[in-house]
């Protein structure tokens, strides 16, 4: 570390490393850099001496330097000419930067008065995070990402985090202005329109906050449910409870069928099968509607009923839809130029269907359609019976899900939407799942998903459009899952309630170690551990599991507790090892403690020594008193004394045993020191004349002595 000197009138701003040079501003002077412990001005830089044109950031873009000023604006420089960057945002033009930093993928964040400003490689602002979409406050001091490319915001009175780098934009209901359901969402004339419970809404950008909002449309006239929404030949069709309409591209709705003709509608879709036609689904049944004279053609051969559902199979040429309570009808049409000639075959709880509610959702894997219901996916076999597809039974829980939507993309994968109830708490997930019946999970936050229901997918211009109770999310088709960077940690150490380790860092400022305790004497016996995932996409859905080595054979359960606790721990060498995975159940890298707790004084190896010396020593003492008769009484309590020993000897070895065998159940350490006590007697018995024999060859007898 080395002190440079500068002049006394230098009074410096913000510093910024860039490509391994520092680039320091002095107020009032212009920017400097700081090199060989010397400071030189940065040609062209001397007219930023303003409180305004102060400068909080220098990036490195091509060959230019790029500042970043308080107010005057974003400038690049080049051997000493410098050039303002025009902004097109009025919002940024007339707010305060406090702090820019690089983001990943060539971007950038500015902190401003007016919240976060992300702008590209060319420095476009192509996002405004603030209060209005999210922020706590628009009041942002300082940046930071972190190695998720969670983007965290330092306010004036708290932190924000923001999940600046998502693959899929995510329209809220009431940031977006929608204020209601989206029944279905698709893109018409360059613009998002979506179906709510007061009619049709239309997407605009408002440029000045880089947002879509979106407005009512046909108020005067489509003020109802409106349940679908299709174009069909290039016109936009609404079906809602007051029947069929078009909006042209002026955005002026005008009825087609009233509701007296074909009643309420509650699906829609235009025919791949049938040219010019409508297939229609609502309160009077099913129909066909031909768009070029408006006739209706009705199925009387039908039950009569509600439909709710229904699903085309184009390849084969049949339509599928469900009445509640009555059945699975289709509809094979033979003749696709005319609606006369088909078959229909009608399919119930007598089939092998699971109820007889019928709640049923249609889906298409591999030109094969398949029956979603509340207890699992049922297809249809040889003999025309609904069984169980069992291409479903590795999904976790399977027979808990439900799919709610699903989409055949033009990539040649499918996305799943399911449902389940899990914890008295309704989880959503979706899946891709290839023609092979291969599933992948897509990494998405549960509890984002957790509040959608009524889930209606589409897709156009390579994006999938998810519409939903909580608003609209927009995904890329290809959508792939971001690798997870996160580790489990542990964050607190108590010995005996006592911490001795409470988050501090492992190194010093020298990338020295610094070591927690990991030896403790025989009675600090009782550890407790606060663990936590460095994951914080989602950080209240992280779970852990943990094994203590020498204690546990097995993993715990995942669980979202934080705190692992062991009490009355025996010595010995252990081992923790923490697992954690994070929101989208990805497994993070792992945590691993050791440990040991010391032996107490009277179970170390020395006292085993001296016991073993004392009994040798008893051994001898009650062999020679066996020659003394006057000392048989002595040399009897001896032999008790020795046997005693080594029945506690014993119990040293065979207690452990005893409590992994049975479990710890103290009536068969009871029954052991039992048979220990009945042992006694007999021992002493053999013990009296083992000692006997040790005596006479320890001390000879008399006569043996004359002869020697």
């Amino acid at each position: 570390m080395n002190l440079v000197d500068v002049p006394k009138d230098f009074k410096f701003g913000v510093a910024c490393k860039v490509e391994g040079k520092i680039y320091v501003y002095v107020k009032g002077k212009g920017l400097y850099l700081l090199e060989n412990d010397t400071l030189s001005i940065i040609k062209g830089t001397q007219k930023f001496k303003s409180k305004k044109q102060t400068i909080y950031a220098v990036f490195k873009h091509n060959d230019n330097l790029i500042l970043i000023t308080r107010r005057s604006g974003i400038f690049k420089l080049k051997n000493g000419v410098v050039e303002k960057i025009s902004i097109n945002n009025a919002s940024f033009n007339t707010t305060t930067v406090y702090r820019a930093i690089n983001l990943p993928n060539k971007k950038y964040a500015l902190a401003t008065y007016d919240g976060v400003f992300i702008l590209n490689k060319e420095f476009v602002i192509i996002e405004h995070i603030a209060e209005d979409n999210g922020l706590l406050n628009n009041n942002v001091r300082s940046l930071f990402v972190d190695h998720d490319n969670n983007l965290w915001a330092g306010l004036n009175d708290g932190i924000s985090k923001i999940k600046y780098d998502l693959d899929y934009k995510i329209l809220d209901r009431n940031k977006s202005k929608i204020n209601s359901i989206t029944n279905n969402i698709l893109e018409y004339n360059d613009k998002f329109y979506v179906s709510t419970p007061k009619g049709v809404m239309t997407s605009k950008e408002d440029k000045s906050k880089l947002r879509f909002i979106f407005d009512p449309i046909a108020r005067d006239k489509l003020q109802t449910q409106t349940w679908k929404i299709v174009v069909h030949e290039g016109l936009l069709y609404t079906g809602s409870n007051i029947g069929l309409g078009i909006i042209n591209k002026d955005d002026k709705y005008s009825s087609v069928l009233s509701r007296k003709k074909i009643g309420s509608i509650y699906k829609l879709s235009s025919s791949k099968i049938l040219n010019n036609t409508l297939i229609v689904g609502g309160g009077k049944g099913f129909h066909l509607i031909n768009t070029k004279n408006l006739n209706i053609k009705k199925f009387p051969e039908i039950d009569k009923g509600k439909v709710w559902e229904i699903y085309e199979d184009y390849i084969n040429k049949e339509i599928y839809f469900r009445i509640l309570k009555k059945g699975i009808f289709k509809i094979k049409f033979n003749d696709i130029n005319t609606y006369e000639d088909y078959s229909i075959e009608k399919y119930t709880f007598e089939n092998g269907l699971p109820d007889n509610f019928y709640n049923i959702n249609f889906l298409n894997l591999n030109n094969e359609v398949l029956y979603s219901t509340d207890k699992g996916v049922y297809k249809k076999n040889e003999e025309n019976k609904f069984i169980l597809d069992n291409r479903f039974f590795d999904l976790p829980n399977y027979q808990a899900k439900k799919i709610d939507s699903f989409i055949n993309l033009t990539n040649g994968n499918n996305w799943l939407v399911f449902s389940e109830n899990k914890n008295s708490n309704r989880e959503v997930s979706i899946y891709e799942v290839n023609n092979n019946f291969k599933f992948k999970q897509l990494n998405v936050d549960k509890d984002l998903l957790r509040g959608f229901s009524r889930i209606n997918m589409s897709e156009k211009n390579n994006k999938v459009l998810l519409s939903g109770t909580n608003g609209i999310v927009i995904f890329p088709i290809n959508f792939k899952p971001k690798i997870a960077n996160g580790r489990t940690l542990v964050t607190q150490i108590k010995v005996n309630n006592i911490k001795i380790y409470n988050g501090a860092p492992k190194y010093d400022f020298l990338i020295n170690n610094l070591n927690v305790k990991n030896k403790f004497s025989y009675n600090e016996n009782n550890i407790s551990f606060k663990i936590t995932n460095t994951d914080y996409f989602n950080e209240k859905r992280n779970q852990f599991r943990y094994k203590l080595i020498n204690l546990m054979d097995n993993y715990s359960e995942y669980s979202s507790s934080k705190e692992v606790s062991f009490t009355n721990l025996n010595h010995g060498k252990y081992k923790l090892l923490v697992e954690g995975k994070n929101s989208l159940e990805q497994n993070l890298i792992p945590y691993e403690y050791s440990f040991t707790i010391k032996p107490p004084w009277w179970e170390t190896t020395y006292f085993y020594l001296g016991e073993i010396f004392f009994f040798l020593l008893l051994l001898l003492i009650t062999a020679f008193s066996k020659k003394s008769t006057k000392a048989q009484k002595f040399a009897t309590a001896m032999t008790f004394v020795v046997i005693i020993i080594v029945f506690e000897l014993l119990n040293l070895i065979i207690d452990p045993l005893i409590v992994k065998l049975t479990g710890g159940i103290p009536v068969f350490d009871l029954v052991s020191k039992i048979i220990l006590g009945l042992l006694l007697q007999p021992v002493e018995k053999l013990a009296s004349i083992l000692l006997d024999k040790f005596s006479d060859f320890v001390v000879p007898k008399k006569k043996d002595i004359k002869k020697a």
